[in-house]
């Protein structure tokens, strides 16, 4: 607002909600410029319930539409999968893995323990964050021989989280965004997408110069790609759905349990990265 800003607030106008919206959409995405508009009328809202305005000067502004024809998600080749695991190490070629072969959203795999894991009958047993659902799921060769090999440099029987530094990540602030970040500098150096060079910090530090370049890749590709692996196997998309975890009213009401054998097949039928 300039030299406005040091008026009283019941000089706030449409146009200056406008503004406003205007500047924050050339500096973050779409989603977050309408959040904080959000913010801003529920402000305003209040203050014309305390009587500092006649009427509420964001009502008359509405949120900006979702450009169409955006990125869209989509699974990664097998060349990049390759790419990807060739430049990974430690913590994030075992998530990479679990990725690639469960399905599974990046929050859930960053918080497996080892009591999670059986590796006498190769199976992996958790519960998805965002569905609350219960899932016993088999472990492919490549996930196996990793999790041996992990568990080799522990002494004792393995125990606590799977992936301590991404846990620790995750109980910080239940949120996946720092990994999330992690996973697309991973991706930049394996070449697989380019480097972000937009969005930096302005140098007063307020603000951002430019929207997030979104990308068509991310860690939820993966969920993409063991759909794509096990459909292009012949793997029904049925049994897919009950692997990966998708919701399906067609896959409840028809398919109650899937047995464990069937899934370990699902699992066989996708190729081997490792």
């Amino acid at each position: 607002m300039g030299e406005r800003a040091d008026l009283e607030i019941a000089h706030i106008t449409a146009t200056d909600v406008i503004k406003f919206r205007d500047l924050l959409a050339t500096q973050v995405s779409v989603n977050s410029t309408n959040n904080r508009l959000k913010v801003l009328r529920v402000a305003l809202q209040q203050a014309w319930r305390d009587g500092k305005l006649e009427e509420n000067p964001g009502k008359k502004v509405q949120s900006l539409k979702k450009p169409r024809g955006g990125s869209k998600r989509r699974a990664f080749t097998i060349e990049e999968l390759k790419s990807l695991l060739k430049e990974a190490s430690g913590e994030w070629k075992g998530q990479l893995l679990f990725g690639i072969y469960t399905g599974q959203r990046l929050g859930d795999i960053a918080q497996l323990c080892w009591d999670g894991i059986d590796m006498e009958k190769k199976i992996l047993s958790l519960s998805t964050q965002k569905t609350e659902r219960r899932q016993i799921l088999p472990l492919a060769p490549t996930v196996v021989r990793w999790l041996a090999a992990a568990a080799s440099k522990i002494t004792g029987k393995p125990k606590g989280p799977l992936f301590p530094d991404a846990h620790a990540t995750i109980s910080r602030n239940g949120k996946v965004g720092t990994l999330s970040y992690q996973f697309y500098a991973l991706m930049t150096e394996a070449g697989v997408v380019a480097p972000r060079l937009n969005h930096e910090k302005k140098p007063n530090g307020q603000g951002r110069t430019a929207p997030r370049q979104l990308s068509e890749l991310s860690f939820h590709s993966l969920r993409h790609t063991t759909t794509s692996m096990m459909k292009n196997s012949g793997v029904s998309p049925a049994f897919v759905q009950e692997f990966v975890g998708h919701d399906s009213k067609t896959v409840s009401q028809n398919y109650t349990h899937i047995e464990l054998a069937l899934l370990q097949k699902a699992v066989g039928a996708m190729p081997d990265l490792g």
